[in-house]
């Protein structure tokens, strides 16, 4: 039978009973037919139209466990727990051995934060399931997950995968547990797999682009979220997920039309009207930059990013007193934020207020150990103002960290010759021209003096050959 004659009988069945229940004329239906109906009616989430479906079952065919089961799922999606586990307790009674009364039961224990008795109404699920215990998987799955046990959540959602067609919430489930695991690998692998074999789910495409971006897979997460896109050509979430990616590719102008379509979907949402905001920036298009900034901030005065984006691009127009403004207002609204420190800091060494700027790149670094711009700012500036030692010392100790960064290895290379340290910075030079060869335009731009130096030319030279 074709979709489109499943959903005509459907309407036809739905038309008829409710004509049935609002008018009183005559009228029978079968436990498939009402069955049918329920399904139709709980997965729309219209609960009064399933529970008259239910209540005509039970009148009906008192025997038949199904419309009490029913009745206890309607109890469990409307938070009534004592009710769903009296009618669970009767349903049992007329079918012992039917395994969805208790996964209905550990469903209702569990939100109750019964840990114990869910256990035990799972195991017996699992025990009567057989060889459907895919639901009950998917649900034991939950259950862990719930309980921040995630290696043993991974593998009962990995077995519930199937039921994934019906339920996309184990895909996102899935997704959430790689990540929590921090094993993006093998979540690439297994969601590249499923989306080969049911290349028509959409959920399955937006979490491999996901956990692509994860990998800075960029380009694959790319096509990921167009296959999720073309799916579901009205889902907000994957026009946004698509946007960013295109960013991560350095791609401003194709993101900006996927954020305002976002924005046009949904026009009181700050984070679209920062992600335009954004977009503008990068195309150095200052001015609607700061207007979509400030769009953001009155929609959401709590939101730090639009403040942060407003002062840089003050501090891009080198408007530095509303740039310090804004920016220190980010900073006191997200205080653990490196980034934000950061542009902090470049503010105030450009207004001269160095020793303040120094404090500022300290909190960067010391949030993230690993920032490498905040590394060579705060050596930089430390070595001019007096600090030399200290300010060396930073940079050695960068070297441990960022020795394949060739963004670090230049800049430490001509802060060392700059500084009068010139077998330590030639040697520098030499392993990041070794290393990085084609990255030597970071040296040519920030230390382009140097290489008037004849030892400098001649090893840059001897590399070039």
């Amino acid at each position: 039978m074709g979709k489109n004659k499943e959903n005509q009988e459907i309407l036809l069945l739905v038309n008829r009973f409710q004509t049935f229940i609002q008018e009183g004329t005559a009228g029978f239906f079968s436990t498939e037919e009402l069955e049918d109906l329920f399904w139709h009616y709980f997965s729309s989430l219209d609960l009064d139209w399933a529970l008259e479906v239910v209540q005509y079952g039970l009148q009906t065919y008192p025997y038949h466990g199904f419309f009490l089961i029913r009745k206890a799922q309607i109890s469990l999606a409307d938070t009534q727990w004592e009710e769903c586990l009296n009618l669970l307790e009767q349903a049992e009674i007329l079918e012992p051995n039917n395994h969805e009364v208790f996964l209905l039961r550990g469903t209702a224990y569990d939100l109750q934060g019964k840990t114990r008795e869910a256990l035990k109404a799972f195991r017996k699920a699992e025990e009567m399931a057989h060889e459907d215990k895919m639901q009950v998987h998917a649900a034991l799955g939950h259950f862990y997950q719930n309980r921040e046990k995630y290696a043993t959540a991974l593998h009962y959602y990995k077995s519930a995968l199937p039921l994934a067609e019906e339920n996309p919430e184990i895909l996102y489930e899935l997704g959430f547990s790689y990540f929590q695991l921090g094993e993006d690998e093998e979540g690439f692998k297994v969601f590249q797999q499923y989306c080969d074999d049911y290349p028509f789910n959409e959920a399955g495409w937006y979490n491999l682009g996901t956990i692509c971006n994860r990998l800075n897979r960029f380009e694959k997460a790319k096509e990921a979220f167009e296959f999720a896109l073309a799916l579901d050509e009205q889902n907000i979430t994957f026009e946004f997920s698509l946007g960013n990616t295109l960013l991560n590719l350095n791609q401003p102008e194709e993101a900006l039309g996927h954020f305002l379509e976002a924005f046009r979907q949904e026009d009181g949402n700050a984070m679209f009207a920062t992600s335009i905001a954004v977009c503008h920036e990068k195309l150095n298009e200052l001015d609607v930059a700061l207007f979509w900034y400030r769009k953001a901030a009155d929609l959401d005065p709590h939101l730090p990013d639009p403040q942060l984006g407003i002062g840089y691009c003050f501090l891009l127009k080198n408007e530095l007193q509303p740039a310090h403004q804004y920016l220190s207002k980010a900073v006191s609204m997200e205080p653990t934020n490196a980034d934000f420190r950061y542009h902090l800091a470049e503010t105030l060494a450009r207004m001269n207020r160095e020793e303040e700027a120094i404090s500022q790149y300290r909190s960067a670094l010391n949030l993230d150990p690993e920032f490498v711009e905040a590394r060579v700012e705060l050596g930089n500036l430390l070595t001019d103002m007096g600090y030399e030692q200290e300010g060396i010392q930073l940079f050695r100790d960068g070297k441990k960290i960022h020795f394949n960064d060739p963004y670090f290895m230049y800049r430490f290379s001509g802060f060392l010759l700059e500084h009068g340290l010139n077998e330590e910075g030639l040697n520098n030079l030499q392993e990041s021209l070794h290393n990085n060869l084609n990255d030597l335009s970071i040296f040519e731009e920030y230390h382009g003096d140097l290489l008037l130096i004849p030892s400098v030319k001649a090893i840059i030279d001897q590399f070039r050959c």
